[in-house]
């Protein structure tokens, strides 16, 4: 025997499919999605902020319509990581002890090499 749906049991219907497919669009999108197996937040998940954020946007680039855009956040978060590492391997040296310089010329401490333009 064949049941009918009436309204009210159609109406709730369309609000489970609703709810179900807003639930996907935040806890699955399709552009986090694209390769088999793998969701991008898995990857993410595992490199600092930065790095991140600029592998999600070149995972997802152009799945949301600005490709370009896309690949320009991953550029700018790839950006800030490079001047995050810099500052950071900079305050490992140890400041040169006092009375002594460096010349960034040639790069030596309290001595320049013949090279250096300002060899004396």
């Amino acid at each position: 025997m064949k049941k009918h749906l009436n309204v009210v049991d159609v109406v709730v219907f369309i609000g489970r499919m609703e709810r179900h497919n807003e639930m996907s669009n935040v806890d699955h999108p399709k552009h986090y999605n694209q390769v088999p197996g793998i969701e991008c937040i898995d990857v993410v998940e595992h490199f600092n902020f930065n790095r991140g954020n600029a592998i999600k946007y070149i995972w997802r680039a152009g799945d949301k319509g600005k490709e370009v855009e896309d690949l320009q956040k991953a550029l700018w978060y790839i950006q800030r990581e490079i001047e995050r590492v810099t500052k950071e391997q900079l305050e490992e040296f140890s400041p040169l002890p006092e009375g002594t310089w460096m010349c960034a010329e040639c790069e030596g401490v309290g001595e320049h090499k013949q090279e250096c333009s300002h060899y004396k």
